[in-house]
């Protein structure tokens, strides 16, 4: 779909000329999802372990940004912007300046390659994937590891785009290991009841 929108928008650049040449950004920046996807991985989208992307990648990526931030909302509208799951770890969508200090959250772990992160008031760690694309077992044991260390100092939001997969299969993994489910049955119901 990305390249689809690459050649679309490109062509109409080009047909229509004048002002529409502006369509190229959106054209490159679809451009380079496409290629981080097929090549890249997760470093295409250059964010740090801060949560912070760098300036070239967060102008480059605006308008993907941009689209990928108004998705976001959209899927999430009806649901909570976040919700608690146990012992002071919440699992929800990437959170604004407002839900941090609304709900008071101590730390985020970020599992979004796509997003900057928010704010800067905060104990923010990024593990950014790419999304709808199953984290590595790394990553996920990385993000446990975070968690359990973080859940000591205080309110812990877990979060990617829309809080339903990355972020979820962090929680369940969480869940798991820690011994606070003893089955993936039981991780995945103890997630479902809540989100």
């Amino acid at each position: 779909y990305y390249l689809l929108s690459v050649v679309v928008l490109g062509i109409a650049a080009f047909v229509i000329g004048g002002i529409a040449l502006w369509l190229l950004w959106p054209a490159v920046s679809l451009f380079l999802v496409a290629l981080n996807y097929v090549y890249l991985g997760s470093a295409g989208f250059q964010k740090r372990a801060n949560g912070e992307m760098s300036i070239a990648a967060k102008w480059l990526y605006f308008p993907y940004l941009v689209g990928a931030y108004v998705n976001s909302r959209f899927w999430t509208r009806k649901e909570p912007k976040s919700v608690p799951i146990c012992d002071g770890v919440h699992l929800g969508r990437m959170p604004t300046r407002h839900d941090i200090k609304t709900i008071g959250f101590n730390a985020v772990v970020d599992l979004t390659a796509e997003f900057n992160k928010t704010y800067n008031g905060i104990d923010w760690h990024a593990i950014p994937n790419l999304d709808l694309l199953v984290p590595s077992k790394a990553d996920l044991l990385k993000a446990v590891r975070l968690i359990m260390q973080l859940e000591q100092k205080g309110t812990t939001l877990v979060t990617c785009a829309l809080g339903y997969s990355r972020s979820a299969l962090t929680i369940m993994a969480w869940l798991l290991l820690t011994k606070r489910a003893k089955t993936m049955d039981e991780a995945i119901s103890l997630v479902q009841a809540q989100r």
